[in-house]
């Protein structure tokens, strides 16, 4: 089936799929419900390829599943699918074939070795496209203060642009859209170059200790990551119901992921805390194993 103008939803073919074995379709492949997802999802045939990358665990698989995810859009759960698929020959043709594709408008544009859609950007302020706003000036990047300087409770954020476009912009900006103490607030956050420094060092060691820690237990998946948190992925045998009120009997808190659109039934988030808290979360599934 060509690539074609109109192609991707062309009805005729998405009726001969859905009616055509699918030994017919992929007489010689290894992977038949691999391809007739990819091939769903060629011709835009979400619902029907979402349901076979339900199932799929190849590294194929979770990757549909996270161009699935890319379309709707969502970001975190296309990342977690993305994540799944591991190094793949794909990642960086793709990076490739981004690259020539900026090139034919612009100047190119920095981009990553891989991807990391999981990762906030503060973590990973080298990669962050506010650099190349002077050589792009329709370039906008948008910032919050919620993770990095843990203030989530003021609503507040910035935008990043050239000085002729944010000038046009606040012309169209409402009235009091930032409150005076959070204004106050930012300002001194992003001011506190030491806390900065401070947060960058002991977040990348943590992280790692904690990881390594967390992963020693028996049955559990730690994800990579590049921001202030772990994804976890439980063993079938632990309900994350039971783990989530077990923790909270002991004050910890942690992020039900079970009902995320995209990820499996045994998945939580952990914040990365101060040495201590992580320590006293670690010893917490120490005991759940034990009971």
């Amino acid at each position: 089936m060509p690539l074609a103008s109109g192609v991707f939803s062309n009805p005729e073919a998405k009726q001969r799929i859905k009616t055509s074995a699918i030994e017919d379709l992929f007489p010689a492949s290894e992977h038949p419900d691999t391809a007739l997802a990819g091939l769903w999802l060629y011709f835009c045939g979400y619902d029907e390829a979402h349901a076979l990358c339900q199932d799929l665990e190849t590294p194929e698989g979770c990757f549909w599943h996270g161009i699935l995810h890319r379309q709707e859009p969502d970001a975190s759960n296309a990342a977690y699918w993305f994540r799944r698929v591991g190094e793949h020959p794909v990642y960086p043709k793709i990076l490739e074939a981004a690259s020539e594709i900026l090139a034919r408008y612009t100047a190119p544009l920095k981009l990553k070795n891989r991807w990391d859609g999981l990762a906030f950007i503060d973590f990973c302020e080298e990669e962050s496209l506010s650099h190349d706003i002077a050589r792009h000036p329709r370039l906008l990047v948008l910032r919050s203060f919620t993770k990095f300087y843990g203030l989530p409770g003021l609503r507040i954020g910035y935008l990043v642009g050239h000085p002729h476009v944010i000038q046009q912009l606040q012309g169209h900006q409402s009235s009091w859209s930032v409150n005076a103490l959070a204004q106050t607030a930012a300002l001194a956050a992003l001011t506190d170059q030491g806390h900065r420094r401070k947060s960058l060092a002991f977040m990348k060691e943590e992280r790692r200790r904690f990881s390594q820690a967390l992963s020693a237990l028996p049955g559990v998946h730690v994800f990579s990551s590049a921001a202030n948190f772990l994804l976890l992925e439980l063993p079938k045998t632990l309900p994350v119901s039971t783990v989530i009120d077990t923790l909270r009997q002991s004050r910890i808190l942690v992020r039900d992921c079970s009902d995320v659109p995209g990820i499996n039934g045994y998945t939580i988030r952990v914040s990365i805390n101060t040495t201590r808290d992580n320590n006293a979360l670690v010893r917490a599934f120490g005991r759940i194993y034990e009971s």
